[in-house]
């Protein structure tokens, strides 16, 4: 036989024909209160928006305003990146630098290879119909072929 605990029971009145003390905090305290969280507010979801293009750390997600605790979070994610990025190569004779967009205006930088790697260097200016950039005062002529997928 089995018998349902009433919610307005008090845990203290459950207890003492246990012969076990109650606990400090459930003192005057209902089950229902207890599983609950007493006056914790609890929502039943909270919903979040991630742009992971700007994720560098890790991402806490707090109750909704008014809460204090959340059964359950859903996370949207945004601006996740594609599979395979493209470098665009613009070449002046033998030297290529790499643009990571094939539009580039004047606030992108351009990727310029150096002894230590990859450096990245300010595109002064940028032709019409994007046929070229300008680094410092040398003009790269777009390379299309020269292109990277990765």
């Amino acid at each position: 036989m089995s018998a349902q605990i009433p919610e307005t029971m008090l845990v203290s009145d459950l207890l003492k024909s246990t012969g076990y003390d109650c606990p400090e905090e459930a003192v005057g305290k209902t089950m229902a209160e207890l599983i609950s969280g007493g006056d914790v507010k609890v929502s039943t979801n909270t919903d979040a928006e991630i742009d992971v293009s700007q994720y560098t750390e890790p991402v806490v997600i707090n109750p909704a305003e008014g809460y204090d605790a959340t059964k359950k979070v859903t996370v949207e994610l945004k601006n996740i990146p594609a599979a395979g990025a493209t470098l665009y190569a613009w070449k002046l004779d033998t030297a290529i630098v790499y643009t990571k967009v094939a539009e580039p205006t004047t606030s992108d930088k351009a990727l310029v290879p150096a002894s230590t790697g990859l450096a990245e260097a300010v595109i002064a200016e940028v032709a019409a119909e994007f046929a070229s950039i300008t680094i410092s005062t040398d003009e790269y002529t777009r390379y299309d072929t020269g292109d990277i997928t990765l």
